[in-house]
C-alpha cells in the first residue's frame, strides 16, 4: 500500500485492542486508524512538557513503532488511552531531564545553547465557521499558546490533559502518576495563572491550541508505517 494510503472504512468500528492486534499483524489500515485516534492527545501531552514540536513528534513516532512491533506491551491494567498518555508523559519527562543535564554540562564548559522552536501552524483544525470567526479563534489560540509557555512546567501538562484533552481528575492522575489532590492543585494554579494573562473568553478557544492534525498528523503516520515496513521486510 502506498505511503499516502489511508484507513479502510471497516477499521473505524474496531476497538483499540483489536486495532493494535491487527497492526501487529502488519495491517497498515489498522495502524493508521490507531494513530489517528491517539496522535492529537499524545502530541499535546509531549509538547506541553517539552515545548518542541520536533521532539514531541519524535516521541509519538517512537511510541507507535515500539507498540506496533511488540516492544511495548499493553497489559490491560489501565485504559488504553491512560496507558499511552502515561508513556508519552514519561518519555517527554525523560527527554527533558536529559536535555537539562546536557545543557548544564555545556554551560559549565562555557558553551552557549541556541534554542529553536517550531512555529509551524499550518495544521489548524478544520472548521466550518466563517473565515472571520476562524481568524479570531486562530489568533486567540496563538495567544493562549504564548501564555501557556509562560506558566510553570509543573502545571502545564495537568492543564493540557484536563482542559484541552478533557480528561477527568482521576484519568489525569493515572496518566501523569500524580496524586488526585496534586492534580487538583496544579490545575487550579494553572488556571489562575492563565486567567491573569488572558481575557475572560479564553475558554472558548482551548480546543484550537497545540494543533496536530492535517498533513503533520498524516506525515507522522507515514513515517511510522515506513519504519514498520522496513522491520517487516527484515523479518521475511
Amino acid at each position: 500500500m502506498p505511503a499516502t494510503a489511508r484507513t479502510d472504512d471497516h477499521t473505524h468500528a474496531v476497538s483499540d485492542g483489536a486495532l493494535l492486534e491487527l497492526a501487529r499483524d502488519r495491517s497498515e489500515p489498522a495502524a493508521r486508524e490507531f494513530m489517528q485516534r491517539y496522535n492529537q492527545r499524545l502530541y499535546r501531552v509531549a509538547y506541553s512538557i517539552l515545548q518542541s514540536a520536533a521532539d514531541a513528534e519524535e516521541i509519538v513516532q517512537d511510541i507507535y513503532v515500539k507498540l506496533f512491533t511488540g516492544q511495548a506491551v499493553f497489559k490491560g491494567n489501565a485504559a488504553m488511552a491512560t496507558w499511552l498518555t502515561r508513556i508519552a508523559a514519561n518519555a517527554a519527562l525523560d527527554r527533558r531531564r536529559t536535555q537539562r543535564r546536557r545543557t548544564r554540562l555545556l554551560e559549565e564548559r562555557g558553551i552557549a545553547m541556541i534554542r529553536t522552536r517550531s512555529t509551524d501552524t499550518d495544521d489548524t483544525p478544520i472548521s466550518h465557521a466563517s473565515p472571520e470567526s476562524d481568524t479570531a479563534r486562530y489568533e486567540l489560540a496563538r495567544r493562549l499558546e504564548a501564555a501557556m509557555e509562560k506558566i510553570s512546567d509543573t502545571f502545564r501538562p495537568v492543564f493540557v490533559l484536563r482542559e484541552i484533552e478533557g480528561l477527568s481528575i482521576e484519568e489525569t492522575s493515572a496518566a501523569l502518576g500524580l496524586a488526585v489532590n496534586t492534580v487538583k492543585s496544579r490545575h487550579a494554579r494553572a488556571r489562575r495563572q492563565l486567567a491573569a494573562m488572558l481575557e475572560p473568553d479564553w475558554r472558548d478557544i482551548l480546543q484550537g491550541t497545540f494543533p496536530f492534525a492535517g498533513t503533520r498528523c498524516a506525515d507522522l503516520a507515514d513515517r511510522v508505517i515506513h519504519h514498520l515496513q522496513t522491520q517487516w521486510k527484515g523479518r521475511n
